[in-house]
């Protein structure tokens, strides 16, 4: 139930003795779960879970796979996005009636 970030840390894991994990949902749980979202802009949270979700659907990434399942959970409608394209590092970002949305990293978002 860890994610692990690239091949070298993967490599470094043979050199290792000793691990030790804080307790959190993505242990406890063996995988990550949406467990709060706020909108910002005014729109519904089921609307954003919605437009994440589609943006999120191709991916095989842990997180993504939350924001999907949560989206089923809650039985919202699909969404189409299109133009779908992964930034390394940073997050994703794809088009729902031909406007560009991006789900990014907390640490790249601008304030």
């Amino acid at each position: 139930g860890a994610l692990i970030k690239g091949g070298a840390a993967l490599e470094r894991l043979a050199h290792i003795d000793t691990v030790a994990f804080d307790k959190t949902g993505t242990l406890t749980l063996g995988k990550p779960q949406l467990t709060e979202l706020v909108s910002l802009n005014g729109q519904s949270n089921g609307e954003l879970l919605a437009l994440a979700a589609a943006i999120e659907q191709g991916s095989h990434h842990p997180l993504a796979r939350a924001v999907v399942a949560a989206a089923n959970e809650q039985g919202l409608a699909q969404v189409e996005a299109r133009d779908l394209r992964a930034l390394p590092g940073m997050g994703v970002e794809g088009r729902i009636n031909g406007e560009l949305w991006q789900l990014l990293t907390p640490s790249r978002i601008a304030t």
